[in-house]
C-alpha cells in the first residue's frame, strides 16, 4: 500500500514538473517575441530620426517644423508602445520571477516612466475587475459593476457622493399598520358564540369587543378562540356584560374599572391607544361624566350606546356634550344598526385615532349589526433588516484607490480628510441593502435549494400530467431535503451556542435572535458580600453599609490648590527636545490589529468595524495625514 502511494505522489510530482517546464517554455517564448517587437519599434524610431536629417538637409526645414513633426511621431510611438508594454508587464508578472526579468524591468520603468504609469493604471484596474468577477457572487459583481459604473460616468466625485446619498439613507422604519375589530352586540353568547368564532375567523379580527354578553363558560370561549386574551366587566344584571377578546400577539394592559358594563384597556403600539368596549342600556346607574377619567388624548369608546344621536333629541344632546367636552367625535357607520327600528345606536367615539366604521351585513341571530371597525397606526416596529456586501466595498475600493492615492499626493490634508470621510460613509450605505423582516428567510446551502427546486419542478410536472410515478418521486426527494435540512440547521444551532461568547458572525446572530426573547425584570437584593467574604443579610445592616459607601463615594475630594503668588518649579521633560518621530505604515497597522472591531460610530458614521473592512494600503495614504499633524501641532 505504501508503495502505490509513493508511487502515485512521484508520479503527480512528474506531471507537476512537466506543467511547469512547459509554461516556462512558454513564458519565456512570449518575452522574446516581446522583446523583439520592442527592438523592432526602436529601430524604426532611429530610422524615422535618420528621415527627418536627411529631410532638414534636402528640403531645409527650420527647427520649429521639425520639432512638431517629431512630436506628432512621438505621440504615435508612444501609444504603440505604451500597449506592446502592458501587455509585457502582465506576462512577465504571469511567469516566475527570476533575477534577470526584475532587471529588466527594473531597466524598463527606469527608461520610460510616464509609459508605465499609464499601464500600471489600466493594467491594475483590469486585474481588479477580473478578481473582482473570479471572487464575488453573481449578484455582488453586478452591484460591483454598477458602482464602478456609476463611479466612472459621473463629472466628479461630489456629484457621485450626491447620487449615493440616496443609497445611505436608512429606509424609514414607520409603516401603515392596521387593527381589525369587531364590534357586537350579541345579546346573549352563550347562544350565539358559534356565529362570533365564524365571524373572527374568516375576517381575521385583532380584537372582538363583545356587549350584552350575560352569562357563558369562560372554557368554551378559550377552547373555541384559543389564541385570544379575554378581559370582562360584569353588568348590573344577568343579561348585561362586555367581553373584550385581544390576539396574543398585541401588547394590552387593563385598566380598573369598577362601572358595570364598561371595560378599559390600553393598546400599546407605537403609542398607547385606550379601548373602552361598553354597553349602556337606558337603566344604567352611571353617568356619562363617570367615564371622563378612563379617556384620554387617544383612545376610542365603542359599543351600543343606546343614543341615536340623529333622532333622540334630549339624551343625544347630553352625550355630544359631554363628548365635545373631552375633545371626543363621533364616528357612526351611517345607517341603521338596530334590526328592531331603523335606529342608529350602535358606534364609536374617539379622540387622536384614525379609525373607519361599518356593518357588517350579513345575516345575524342577534338584533344588532355587528360593526367592522380599522384602526390606522404607524408601526415604528423595526421591520427592516440590512445586510453589508464587505467583499463589493473591499473591491470597489481597490478600484477607486488610484484616484484617493493621486488627490491625497496634492497635500490638502484637511479637505481630503473630510471628503474621504463623507465617501467611506456613503460607500457603505451603497454597499448596504435593506429588505422586509417579514419576508426574510433563512440561509440554506446551494445544494439543497437547487434540490428543493428539482422536487418542486416535478411536482408541478406531475400534477399537470397525472403522472403518479413524478408525484412519489418528488415527495421522496422533498422529505430527503427536509431531513438533510433539519440536520443542517441542527448544526447551525450547535455552532451558534458554542461560539456565542466569541467574536464573529455566530456571536451577532445568536444574541440577535435571543434578545427578543428577553423581559425587562428587577429583581431585590438578597445580601451584601463583605470584603472579607461574610455575607451579611440583614436589612438594617444592609442600608448602613450602602449608605457608607455612597456617602464615601460622593464625598468632596481634597483637593491641594498652590498658592496663586507661589512660583512653582518648571516641569522638565526629558524628551522635550526630541522631534516625534515619524508614523509609518507598519506602525499603524501594528495599531490596527491591537483594537477590537466594534460597530459603535464617530461622529462620522464610521466604526473601527468598518476601518478594518477597508483596503489596509489606504492607510499607506493617511499615514501622511498623522506626519502632518505631528508637524503642524
Amino acid at each position: 500500500m505504501m508503495a502505490l502511494l509513493v508511487q502515485h505522489i512521484t508520479d503527480e510530482a512528474n506531471k507537476t514538473r512537466e506543467c511547469h517546464e512547459t509554461f516556462m517554455e512558454e513564458m519565456s517564448k512570449r518575452d522574446e517575441a516581446q522583446k523583439q517587437k520592442i527592438q523592432l519599434l526602436e529601430e524604426r524610431m532611429a530610422a524615422m530620426t535618420r528621415q527627418n536629417s536627411q529631410l532638414k538637409q534636402d528640403y531645409g526645414m527650420t527647427s520649429k517644423q521639425l520639432d512638431e513633426k517629431n512630436a506628432e511621431l512621438h505621440e504615435v510611438i508612444k501609444k504603440q508602445s505604451a500597449v506592446l508594454l502592458s501587455m509585457w508587464s502582465y506576462f512577465c508578472a504571469s511567469a516566475t520571477a527570476s533575477p534577470q526579468r526584475e532587471q529588466e524591468r527594473a531597466i524598463t520603468q527606469g527608461n520610460v516612466n510616464q509609459l508605465m504609469e499609464w499601464c500600471h493604471k489600466n493594467g491594475v484596474l483590469d486585474t481588479i475587475v477580473n478578481n473582482a468577477k473570479r471572487t464575488l457572487s453573481v449578484y455582488e459583481y453586478k452591484l460591483f459593476q454598477t458602482i464602478v459604473d456609476e463611479w466612472d460616468n459621473e463629472l466628479n466625485v461630489d456629484s457621485c457622493l450626491l447620487r449615493w446619498e440616496i443609497y445611505g439613507q436608512r429606509k424609514a422604519k414607520c409603516k401603515e399598520a392596521y387593527l381589525y375589530i369587531l364590534c357586537f352586540n350579541v345579546r346573549g353568547l352563550e347562544q350565539r358564540w358559534g356565529e362570533v368564532v365564524l365571524m373572527a375567523e374568516s375576517k381575521n379580527f385583532d380584537i372582538l369587543v363583545l356587549g350584552e354578553v350575560g352569562k357563558f363558560d369562560t372554557r368554551t370561549i378559550n377552547h373555541a378562540l384559543p389564541e385570544f386574551k379575554l378581559f370582562y366587566q360584569e353588568g348590573e344584571n344577568a343579561s348585561g356584560g362586555v367581553l373584550i377578546l385581544v390576539r396574543d400577539r398585541i401588547r394590552v394592559s387593563r385598566i380598573p374599572c369598577v362601572l358595570p358594563n364598561i371595560c378599559v384597556l390600553d393598546i400599546h403600539m407605537n403609542e398607547v391607544v385606550r379601548l373602552i368596549g361598553m354597553y349602556a342600556p337606558a337603566s344604567k346607574t352611571w353617568d356619562w361624566d363617570d367615564l371622563s377619567p378612563f379617556t384620554s388624548n387617544t383612545c376610542m369608546l365603542m359599543g351600543d350606546f343606546n343614543v341615536d344621536l340623529d333622532q333622540d333629541g334630549e339624551k343625544a344632546e347630553r352625550l355630544l356634550e359631554w363628548a365635545d367636552s373631552r375633545s371626543l367625535s363621533a364616528i357612526t357607520p351611517g345607517c341603521s344598526t338596530s334590526l328592531r327600528s331603523d335606529r342608529e345606536i350602535d358606534y364609536a367615539i374617539v379622540a387622536g385615532v384614525q379609525i373607519d366604521v361599518q356593518t357588517y351585513e350579513r345575516n345575524t341571530t342577534s338584533d344588532h349589526k355587528p360593526l367592522c371597525c380599522i384602526l390606522s397606526y404607524e408601526d415604528s416596529s423595526n421591520n427592516f433588516g440590512s445586510i453589508t456586501h464587505w467583499n463589493v466595498l473591499y473591491c470597489c475600493m481597490e478600484y477607486m484607490y488610484k484616484y484617493w492615492e493621486d488627490r491625497w499626493s496634492d497635500g490638502n490634508y484637511n479637505e481630503n480628510y473630510n471628503k474621504f470621510n463623507e465617501f467611506l460613509g456613503l460607500m457603505v450605505g451603497r454597499c448596504t441593502r435593506y429588505f422586509s423582516i417579514e419576508k426574510a428567510r433563512g440561509a440554506i446551502p446551494a445544494d439543497l435549494r437547487e434540490r428543493l427546486s428539482y422536487s418542486r419542478a416535478l411536482s408541478f410536472k406531475a400534477k399537470r400530467t397525472g403522472d403518479i410515478r413524478l408525484r412519489a418521486e418528488s415527495a421522496k426527494i422533498r422529505n430527503a431535503v427536509r431531513s438533510d435540512l433539519r440536520i443542517f440547521r441542527q448544526n447551525q444551532l450547535a455552532k451558534q451556542l458554542v461560539e456565542r461568547h466569541k467574536p464573529g458572525r455566530s456571536f451577532v446572530m445568536f444574541w440577535n435572535k435571543t434578545k427578543k426573547h428577553f423581559r425587562n425584570c428587577s429583581s431585590s437584593i438578597r445580601g451584601f458580600i463583605l470584603p472579607n467574604g461574610d455575607l451579611e443579610k440583614d436589612p438594617v445592616k444592609m442600608v448602613e453599609q450602602a449608605a457608607d459607601y455612597y456617602e464615601e463615594l460622593f464625598a468632596e475630594p481634597t483637593v491641594h490648590r498652590p498658592h496663586p503668588y507661589v512660583d512653582l518649579p518648571h516641569h522638565q521633560y526629558d524628551d522635550y527636545q526630541q522631534a516625534i518621530s515619524l508614523v509609518t505604515y507598519p506602525d499603524i497597522i501594528k495599531v490596527l490589529k491591537g483594537r477590537k472591531k466594534k460597530r459603535s460610530c464617530d461622529i462620522h458614521g464610521l466604526s473601527p468595524f468598518i476601518l478594518d473592512k477597508m483596503p489596509k494600503h489606504y492607510w499607506n495614504l493617511i499615514a501622511n495625514l498623522y506626519n502632518y499633524s505631528f508637524r503642524t501641532c
